[in-house]
């Protein structure tokens, strides 16, 4: 796992913690908003990071496609000419 997942799946668990705790009435409703606010930042943060990893791998991966696509394009384009 990288640390951003970790980090990511931490987060969530959090979340959830805080959940319970306010569902045994510990923490006041102020606190756990902030608290809640703040996790879904930075897991939002985390998956816009890991969407533009993405992204870029999958351009680099259709790049290569188009370059194979393009020297196939011109072997048939010899073998019709002959």
């Amino acid at each position: 796992m990288k640390a951003e997942e970790i980090i990511f799946w931490l987060v969530a668990v959090l979340v959830i913690a805080v959940a319970a705790w306010t569902l045994f009435g510990s923490p006041g409703i102020g606190e756990v908003a902030f608290m809640v606010s703040l996790a879904v930042l930075g897991q939002t943060m985390i998956l816009w990071r890991e969407f533009y990893s993405f992204k870029g791998k999958a351009e680099a991966d259709m790049g290569h496609i188009k370059n194979r696509l393009d020297s196939i394009e011109i072997k048939i384009n010899k073998i019709l000419e002959k």
